[in-house]
């Protein structure tokens, strides 16, 4: 969590900092902004790019331009939480002690998905989950072989899911809907 806050943080900054220096490049070169002699340790720098000639003028804004671009993506990334990062907080008050449990959503559909992989006939699944106040809404597609019974598989396949989410996370599934396509092994396609 340290590391994470470190690194954007870091990040930022420097993306900041690119962004302030391309912006300040680009504003000298057009002649917007004067910037007198500097004195840095004793080293004198002149940043009079208004003088220069217009090739050189031109390179100095695009150089700036740049700055700012890849400065305002470093921010973006610094800012942007990824989808993977998204978690669930479920709190264990009913038990004695009590405690937390923080879980990826994506480790959760993960967890759906091979459970229904588990299930004989069932050829690939993608289960969109969220978590509701009276427990998991499971909606889930399926792709089934050919040969499976889609009344019996169903079943089972709802069955296994309710276990396995319960079993792992403690919270009840509230709603489970199973979609089903069929696939047929001649040609590949999906019905």
């Amino acid at each position: 969590m340290f590391s994470i806050f470190v690194r954007r943080f870091v990040t930022g900054s420097v993306g900041l900092a690119l962004m302030a220096i391309g912006l300040g490049l680009v504003l000298t070169a057009a002649g917007a902004l004067v910037v007198g002699p500097l004195d840095l340790m004793g080293l004198m720098m002149s940043a009079d790019l208004a003088s220069f000639e217009l090739p050189a003028r031109i390179g100095w804004i695009v150089i700036g331009g740049s700055g700012v671009i890849v400065g305002s993506f470093l921010l973006a990334v610094a800012i942007h939480v990824p989808r993977a990062q998204k978690v669930v907080l479920i709190r264990f008050d009913a038990f004695p002690g009590g405690g937390e449990l923080t879980m990826s959503l994506q480790a959760i559909r993960a967890l759906v998905s091979r459970a229904c992989l588990e299930t004989q006939g069932v050829c690939h699944a993608t289960p969109d989950i969220v978590l509701r106040r009276r427990g998991w809404s499971i909606d889930c597609d399926l792709t089934v072989s050919d040969d499976a019974e889609l009344r019996l598989l169903g079943g089972a396949v709802r069955e296994h899911i309710q276990k396995t989410v319960e079993r792992h996370t403690g919270l009840p599934v509230a709603r489970l809907r199973i979609n089903s396509a069929l696939a047929l092994a001649g040609d590949g396609r999906i019905r």
